[in-house]
């Protein structure tokens, strides 16, 4: 999944002229892209560091993934539609994937600190 995201990203950064794309009926709002995506890339994250294969790597991801986006009341098909969506629209893509480092360094964050208090109590 993470590959095509960076491909998508890298044909829309080198196109400056690229046609603004009209919004899918069922856009998901940049409110809940971002949470959908923070998720996904922590299941991604998980799944590199614990699956060299790549065959398991993509089963893994491709299971995690359904079953996040029916957690989050999305398909897969109207996350991939939004998200290309958003690829045509750059400040927008932008301000996701900055939230989306915002809130994963935020979770970092906290559990470094709970790590930290961990150890001073032990």
């Amino acid at each position: 999944m993470k590959h095509w995201i960076f491909i998508a990203l890298f044909f829309v950064s080198c196109s400056p002229g690229a046609d603004r794309k009209e919004a899918p009926e069922n856009l998901i709002g940049k409110k809940k892209m971002v949470k959908v995506m923070t998720e996904l890339m922590k299941l991604e994250g998980h799944a590199n560091a614990q699956f060299i294969q790549v065959t398991r790597y993509e089963e893994i991801i491709t299971a995690s993934a359904d079953s996040l986006f029916k957690a989050q009341g999305v398909s897969s098909k109207q996350f991939e539609a939004s998200f290309e969506y958003y690829a045509h629209q750059q400040s927008d893509l932008e301000e996701i994937y900055e939230a989306v480092l915002d809130n994963l360094n935020h979770e970092m964050t906290e559990l470094e600190l709970e790590e930290e208090e961990r150890k001073k109590g032990e």
